[in-house]
């Protein structure tokens, strides 16, 4: 080892064995480290893997991780990563995966050892690794069945690996993700989550992309501002002036308990698409609506019924603005009383309620997924895992 690391390494050795370390040692030995990274590479990530080797969790966590952020790790680095993310404890398999960052050094075995511990923590309602999370924003075509897998996995359906899942299946160039994306619309349990998967598969497939957006604006239930804002946006960009119809149908459509920048925000949409609407009156701008055929949409929920969402997401955040006694808050709080004794739920904070009897509109998303289509995932990440 140079003499130069070496000295490096041994105060960066001695600050692991100091609880009490100060952020102004850390800043100095990071600050060296990318000066000896650019000369003494290879003995700079020899030295870091070996210190992670016999560093504690929470050493690797809390020091070197981030002492690593912004660095590529090589390949020794890597190898000590990906076996900590295998050992099974939470804050050295998390400290893992930051350290391998996008991910881009990492050859297929060191994937599928991702896969397996991401296969494995699937069955757990709270995972204790992140490897789903990882390969779900950056893992290979081949990692797709882990992904879909972990989208529809049975349980808490408001589990962040979950929502992380159905976001990043834009990102993978398979036929089949569209119909697995349409089928969590029609569950409208993960509005937000099939608009940002929208959004990834644009660049690949724009008419999938909109049919998806439009979807999601469309909904009749369980939809708030944000997201049908958001879906609005994603067809704006996608169709340029095109999209005007569905901008001045989302406009007209309205809804109750808005935030207050949502109709204007809507109006300069609509403006920034066709410049000669800036002085209609509303009289006016329902006229060119009608003119140009533009679909009639729903309005968005009011409060009330947004805490009834099969989103949990939108029914919380409803459920925080409506009156504590309100009814529809005993009755939400009743549903997700039965939702977390049927495991579909992480957990609730609403008042304590008896659990209620649910009817077949909160089915679980995981049944969304075909017995057929789910074995032959399992066979196709099976395969995958064993290369």
């Amino acid at each position: 080892m140079h003499a130069d690391v070496r000295s490096w390494y041994e105060k960066l050795a001695a600050l692991c064995e100091d609880p009490q370390q100060t952020p102004q040692k850390f800043n100095s030995l990071r600050a060296t480290y990318f000066l000896l990274l650019a000369e003494h590479g290879d003995a700079c990530d020899r030295a870091v893997a070996q210190l992670w080797q016999i560093a504690t969790p929470v050493s690797r966590a809390t020091l070197l991780a981030p002492l690593c952020d912004g660095a590529a790790p090589g390949a020794e680095l890597t190898r000590a990563a990906v076996a900590s993310v295998a050992q099974g404890d939470a804050r050295s398999a998390n400290a893992g995966l930051r350290v391998l960052g996008e991910g881009a050094t990492l050859v297929a075995e060191q994937w599928c050892e991702l896969g397996k511990v991401a296969s494995a923590q699937r069955a757990q309602t709270l995972p204790d690794v992140e490897a789903t999370a990882f390969l779900a924003r950056h893992g290979p075509a081949e990692a797709l069945p882990t992904v879909t897998l972990a989208a529809f996995r049975h349980g808490p359906e408001d589990a962040d690996d979950r929502l992380l899942a159905v976001a990043a299946l834009g990102r993978f160039a398979d036929p089949r993700v569209v119909n697995w994306l349409r089928a969590l619309v029609r569950s409208g349990c993960a509005h937000l989550e099939v608009i940002q998967a929208a959004a990834q598969l644009m660049d690949r497939d724009s008419a999938a992309a909109a049919d998806l957006l439009e979807a999601v604006a469309t909904a009749d239930h369980g939809l708030d501002a944000t997201a049908r804002w958001a879906a609005v946006q994603g067809l704006a960009y996608l169709r340029g002036a095109e999209a005007l119809p569905q901008v001045l149908a989302a406009w007209r459509a309205g809804g109750d308990d808005l935030p207050g920048d949502y109709l204007s925000g809507l109006l300069s949409l609509a403006i920034h698409l066709e410049p000669s609407l800036a002085k209609s009156g509303e009289a006016a701008l329902r006229k060119a609506a009608a003119a140009m055929a533009a679909p009639m949409w729903p309005p968005v929920p009011g409060l009330v019924e947004r805490v009834a969402s099969r989103d949990a997401r939108v029914a919380r955040q409803a459920a925080a603005l409506v009156e504590p006694t309100h009814p529809a808050l005993l009755q939400r709080a009743a549903v997700e009383a039965a939702l977390v004794a049927r495991k579909q739920l992480l957990g609730t904070l609403l008042p304590t309620a008896p659990a209620s009897e649910l009817g077949p509109g909160w089915q679980p998303s995981a049944q969304r997924l075909s017995n057929a289509e789910r074995r032959q995932l399992e066979q196709e990440e099976a395969a995958w895992l064993a290369t």
